[in-house]
């Protein structure tokens, strides 16, 4: 729920108290919520999630004290894709975002369990997206998908994401097409199908690493990257292992 200013907020939470999955946040100083520049400030806490949080406007959904302090999660067992971006000044900041899960084919995306970011783009920064299940055996991007040139996920943490290692199954951790950037990342203890960190396949514009390390993943295929058909750049970056499958070349410098 979203409140017009502080006066408002106060009703609210009077109405909704003791009532979950509210979570009531008052307009950001003069700015509407929606308008150009916002930021939603997230008190510390636990949010367990009925639906998924989507951001589909210019704003920055922002914890007031870093992913150490505020959580998203599932609030019931069957799991959810816990957040969905796309708009390309929308920032979900400073989230430990856990137990998500990629969507059943036949009821909606199959893909990124923790967050999905559209073709509008959008950013991840300074998160942590872990313990993401399969709800679908064909899943790109159990934890994070990437589906524009400004998709980016920054500065974050993304581990223990499992959806098999099987020689079918789940495509990357991380799952980048159509372009996107993880930069200054540390992705690891992942276990996937192929690409079990990140799975890059290109349809059009290049997928970017930056400054990020990738290690000890495990998949069918691709450890720890998985490049599919792709000119990629990839700087100044550790990466465990790489799998290579296509007829175009990647701009490594590692």
């Amino acid at each position: 729920v979203t409140a017009a200013n502080k006066a408002q907020a106060a009703g609210y939470r009077a109405q909704l108290k003791g009532r979950e999955g509210f979570l009531v946040v008052p307009d950001p100083g003069d700015k509407r919520v929606g308008s150009l520049g916002a930021t939603v400030n997230v008190h510390d806490g636990t949010y367990q999630l009925a639906s998924t949080l989507k951001i589909e406007r210019p704003v920055t959904v922002r914890s007031a004290n870093g992913r150490d302090k505020t959580t998203l999660k599932p609030a019931s067992a069957g799991g959810i894709r816990l957040v969905y971006i796309n708009h390309a000044a929308a920032t979900l900041d400073g989230f430990t975002l856990t137990g998500g899960k990629t969507l059943d084919r036949l009821t909606g995306n199959p893909h990124g369990g923790g967050v999905y970011i559209d073709t509008a783009g959008g950013t991840v920064d300074n998160c942590l997206i872990e313990k993401c299940a399969v709800g679908y055996e064909l899943t790109h991007g159990l934890a994070v998908k990437l589906s524009a040139p400004n998709a980016v996920v920054r500065r974050t943490i993304i581990r223990q994401n499992e959806g098999g290692t099987g020689t079918t199954g789940s495509w990357g951790s991380v799952y980048m097409t159509d372009g996107g950037v993880v930069d200054n990342c540390l992705i690891y203890g992942n276990k996937m199908a192929f690409g079990a960190g990140v799975y890059i396949e290109q349809n059009g514009s290049r997928g970017v690493i930056l400054n990020s390390t990738i290690m000890d993943n495990t998949g069918g295929s691709g450890n720890d990257l998985y490049v599919y058909k792709s000119g990629s750049a990839i700087t100044n970056s550790i990466i465990g292992a790489l799998t290579y499958d296509g007829d175009e070349n990647i701009s490594a410098k590692l």
